[in-house]
């Protein structure tokens, strides 16, 4: 499909996209959700206002059954980080972003890396009103849809993308260890969504302006390990279709820097005085004690095969053996794809930093699966019945994920706004 200049700069008629959000939130999900997904599947041109309200209300369906959970986990911290804005100020926000310190931790007296958190919640605390379940609503929100964004520039190229898109948003929402994991890696999953919208448009238009240079700034101070990504919008060569023997360098690089990447970190480290380490030196730091840094969380091998194994399927089948039939644009997150797989592989000797990239490797699905069959015809119903399944199975096991959202009943009888509101 060629898309013109006109339509990728044409306005969005932020009107409608509200006026569906507040039918979506009022209207029981039973009902909300299979009328949003079929208005969606009947989008036939590249009607940005039409996609943007799909993507912002399947992702307010999503982010209402977060805000039912009380914190748990990691979340109890970002919460606390939330109710104690009033407490702390704006500069206080930025510096304590975990919203406590234990008595043996020293005082935090520098503004945190990942200050963006603090901003987060010291706007969201006055915009919500103090009330949590709504900055959870809000948050998840906007998040989600940022991802949905990416998704829609990445794909919106591809011959007839409404499936791809409409069912992608499905797949990602809906994939039980995404929903799940959200929560629990609060800043990391926004971080990685702000990266996903900025790669998703870097893609289209094939480069970055002041806009996305912004956001990528956000996304890194989300989280710093979204500095991984930042090499791609670089360094250009590696944002095109590489040729077999280029991708073999460059997977050999990926796991040679792996291997020598915390000794240098180390090393540049060990020579910045500690009252001048701040932002800047944060990641290089986290990188340098990667070999001991342990929060309880490892990569599952069996989630790693059930993740892994189908894009690794797919991206030899596109960038080995169909190669010069993808374009520069497609191959650009096929790329990204293959070398996050990489570093994942890589870092089996820093089991924290490969739990957490493992985790970013959620978010590829909707951008990835869409180039599991050549067919039209046949991908757009793999892609239907994946999202289905994913929907199923995601409420059918909601009930023993171990965490208290509100009841099966209501968060699929119940309207929205009551469940946000607590009314459940």
């Amino acid at each position: 499909m060629q898309i013109t200049e006109n339509e990728i700069k044409s306005k969005i008629n932020w009107g409608k996209v509200i006026q569906e959000l507040l039918f979506t939130i009022i209207l029981p999900p039973i009902i909300g959700l299979p009328r949003l997904i079929v208005n969606a599947t009947k989008i036939n041109s590249d009607d940005k206002t039409k996609y943007l309200t799909y993507i912002i209300c399947i992702s307010a369906l999503v982010a209402t059954i977060i805000a039912t959970k009380p914190p748990t986990g990691d979340q109890v911290s970002y919460s606390m980080a939330y109710k104690n804005v009033p407490n702390q100020g704006f500069v206080g926000s930025l510096i304590n972003i975990y919203g406590y310190q234990y008595a043996y931790e020293e005082t935090r007296t520098h503004i945190s890396a990942e200050f963006m958190n603090g901003i987060y919640n010291f706007v969201g605390y006055y915009v919500t009103f103090g009330y949590y379940p709504l900055f959870v609503f809000f948050y998840f929100t906007i998040e989600f849809s940022l991802i949905g964004m990416g998704l829609y520039h990445y794909l919106r190229n591809l011959e007839k993308p409404t499936i791809p898109i409409v069912s992608g948003m499905m797949i990602l929402l809906f994939f039980y260890l995404f929903f799940l994991m959200c929560s629990q890696l609060q800043k990391q999953y926004m971080g990685q969504a702000i990266m996903m919208y900025v790669l998703g448009r870097y893609a289209d238009r094939r480069g970055l302006d002041k806009k996305l240079w912004i956001m990528t700034a956000m996304s890194v101070f989300t989280h710093q390990s979204m500095l991984l990504f930042v090499p791609f919008l670089i360094f250009k060569p590696i944002s095109k279709r590489l040729t077999r023997k280029s991708l073999m360098l460059l997977i050999g690089f990926v796991f040679i820097f792996v291997a020598i990447g915390p000794r240098l970190a180390g090393d540049i480290i060990s020579n910045v005085d500690n009252t001048n380490k701040s932002v800047l030196t944060y990641g290089v730091g986290r990188l340098a004690n990667a070999e001991e840094a342990n929060d309880g969380g490892v990569m599952d091998i069996l989630q790693f095969i059930v993740v892994c194994v189908p894009i690794l399927y797919i991206l030899f089948k596109k960038l080995w053996i169909e190669r010069k039939t993808i374009s520069d644009h497609n191959a650009f997150m096929l790329n990204i794809s293959l070398l996050l797989i990489v570093v994942v592989v890589a870092m089996s000797s820093f089991p924290l930093m490969q739990y957490r990239y493992f985790n970013t490797t959620f978010l590829l699905l909707p951008f990835i699966y869409p180039f599991m069959f050549t067919r039209i015809s046949t991908r757009d119903v793999f892609l239907k019945v994946l999202g289905l399944v994913m929907i199923f199975s995601l409420m059918a096991t909601i009930g023993s994920t171990g965490r208290a959202y509100a009841p099966l009943v209501n968060l699929v009888c119940e309207p929205p706004v009551l469940l946000i509101a607590g009314i459940f």
